[in-house]
């Protein structure tokens, strides 16, 4: 079942939950979701999907409205409230680790687990993301096709040349309240990010929650933080 409020979001709902919580699926730069299909059917088998637009960083969509944090986290608890649901199991890749971090920021209580695949929202205080993406001089074919394809698309320009303050964007393990679970995948040879840095910031926030959950006798406080390569 789809739904469509605006032109910058929708939400797709698929129906057959096997009692865990629903996944809500954000997007990166992408020219759509049939990429994205066969990724969020199998991570959420037997489980409802919500798959969230957001049209300003679709190439090609001409969508030059891009919603703050707080207007896109409304928007996103618009869409729970409205199908009766308490919490999601929140899934961001590349550009969506952005816009999870907005959600995570704002209602972190709608939130029981967070899934961040070839995330570009840690470490932004480093020039590896907006360097890598925007000002670098390509050199690889994968740069090159990052470069004519995705850099240069007028709206994904727009987007990242007018919209884009790391200091919104970024999000901090250690800010992510305890109870909440987390998953990081990085690939080895990401182009855009410092995967080594990446690595050993996720492996040392890792270890403090363990340290912090041997420490605190109570139960309920999750010490997950995983790393897949």
């Amino acid at each position: 079942k789809k739904q469509r409020g605006d032109n910058n979001s929708s939400a797709s709902k698929t129906v057959g939950s096997n009692g865990n919580e629903p996944i809500l699926f954000l997007h990166g730069i992408t020219t759509g979701w049939g990429g994205y299909v066969p990724m969020a059917c199998a991570m959420g088998a037997g489980r409802d999907i919500i798959l969230v637009d957001l049209e300003s960083v679709k190439l090609n969509s001409l969508e030059f409205q891009m919603p703050t944090p707080q207007q896109f986290s409304e928007k996103l608890i618009h869409i729970l409230d409205r199908h009766n649901i308490e919490r999601v199991s929140l899934v961001g890749h590349s550009f969506g680790s952005m816009t999870a971090g907005w959600f995570l920021r704002h209602h972190p209580d709608r939130i029981s687990h967070l899934t961040l695949i070839d995330p570009v929202s840690m470490l932004l205080s480093f020039p590896e993301v907006a360097y890598s993406f925007l000002y670098r001089k390509p050199s690889s074919v994968m740069e090159w096709i990052i470069h004519l394809f995705a850099a240069r698309e007028i709206t994904i320009s727009h987007t990242l040349r007018r919209n884009f303050w790391w200091y919104n964007n970024d999000l901090w393990l250690e800010a992510i309240p305890e109870r909440i679970g987390v998953v990081v995948g990085i690939a080895t040879h990401d182009e855009i990010t410092n995967p080594k840095a990446l690595q050993e910031y996720v492996y040392n926030c890792r270890n403090a929650r363990i340290q912090a959950r041997e420490c605190t006798p109570d139960s309920s406080i999750s010490s997950k933080v995983t790393l897949a390569r």
